[in-house]
This record gives C-alpha cells, sequence and structure tokens, in this order.
C-alpha cells in the first residue's frame, strides 16, 4: 500500500515567512493541499489536533506561554511520528540545545541567504539518510529527486523573506509610513514607525 503523502506545518507569525515555506515546499515537489501554516502556536496546536503533520516547522516565539519547541513536544505527543524545524531570528545555544534534545536538524537562524538554507536543508536531508533511511527515501520519492541527499540540493526558484530594516516604506492601519528602527522582541521584528507611538509587531504591517 502506498503511503500517504507528507503533511507539512508551518507556525511563523510572519505572513512573508509562511509563504515563502510554502512556495519552497511545493517547489520541491509537495503537494500543497499537505502545506498548512499557522500565525501563533495556540491556533498551531488546534490545527494539529485534527491534522497530523510529519513535519513542523516553527519560529521560537521565545517568552509566549506555549514556545514554539513547546507547541513540538505538544503535536509530538499526539502524533509521535512528527520531526522538528526551528526557523528564528533568535538561537541561542540554549534554544540550539533545547531543540537538538528533540532530535531537531532543520535549525535556521533568520535572516538568510539562499546558500545558508540551502545548506541547511543538504545537512538535515544527510542526517536523515544516516538515521531514518525510511523517510528520506519518502522525501526523495514525493519531491520526484529534488530532495536527493546523495547529490547536491538546489533550491527551487523562489525570492527569499526580506527582514525590514531602516528606511523602508510599509503600510500600517491604512497608512504608509517609515521604518525608524528595527529590533527584535520575543524571537520577532518589532518596528518603530513614524509618527507611531512604541514598537510595532512587523506581522502588523505590510510592504
Amino acid at each position: 500500500m502506498t503511503p500517504a503523502k507528507l503533511r507539512f506545518l508551518i507556525v511563523d507569525p510572519l505572513e512573508g515567512v509562511r509563504a515563502f515555506a510554502q512556495r519552497l515546499l511545493e517547489g520541491f515537489g509537495f503537494a500543497p493541499d499537505h502545506i498548512r501554516g499557522c500565525a501563533d502556536p495556540d491556533s498551531a496546536l488546534l490545527l494539529a489536533t485534527e491534522w497530523a503533520p510529519d513535519f513542523v516547522f516553527t519560529d521560537a516565539f521565545s517568552g509566549q506561554s506555549l514556545d514554539g519547541l513547546a507547541l513540538f513536544e505538544s503535536i509530538r505527543a499526539l502524533h509521535p511520528q512528527c520531526r522538528l524545524g526551528l526557523m528564528s531570528f533568535e538561537i541561542t545555544p540554549e534554544l540550539e540545545a533545547r531543540a537538538k534534545a528533540l532530535n531537531a536538524r532543520f535549525i535556521q537562524r533568520k535572516p538568510f541567504t539562499a546558500e545558508t538554507l540551502r545548506a541547511t536543508v543538504q545537512a538535515s536531508l544527510e542526517w536523515m539518510r544516516q538515521e531514518r533511511p525510511d523517510l528520506a527515501a519518502r522525501m526523495v520519492r514525493e519531491s520526484k529527486g529534488r530532495l536527493d541527499p546523495s547529490r547536491r540540493i538546489e533550491l527551487p526558484p523562489v525570492q527569499l523573506p526580506q527582514p525590514f530594516k531602516v528606511g523602508d516604506q510599509v503600510q500600517h492601519a491604512g497608512q504608509r509610513r517609515k521604518v525608524l528602527a528595527v529590533v527584535l522582541r520575543q524571537g520577532e521584528q518589532a518596528l518603530q514607525l513614524d509618527g507611531v507611538p512604541g514598537f510595532v509587531p512587523a506581522a502588523k504591517v505590510n510592504r
């Protein structure tokens, strides 16, 4: 009997990152209806109670009551076959150690270049080929050879998500604003905008 197609859950506060990951996975040949995204851990956990992912790629969501790694542990308790990938602006030694203790081998710091992402994908597939040859074989089969760890992996032609920077023009609450400063807060970019008090989470603005 042919095994069910692999399922992927992308959990990230930034819509651009979720869209990029979706396009990347589709570019590798995975079925669009087997890729889902959520903006926060609570929504992801609710989805996972009825939709069993094989892979969870999540932001760290540091400082939240349910952070990215705790989310994965909760999902894995429901679906033991699930595997973890971590993507975050802030990957501390402690966070990396927690992720590796959960058997994560895809650990990617944001922002990333095409080459750093390619290298992370390659390394995680090499590890999978040694430790989980059955899963590696499924990845090769479903990607029609695009994710064969025995050769150099090439990324599909998708545009990388760009982090916000000082001077960017963004849309917030129906108005164009200029980015005056960018900080990291709980693992997510926050922006100081011209004419707006305080800092605004990057997830609440558009380019």
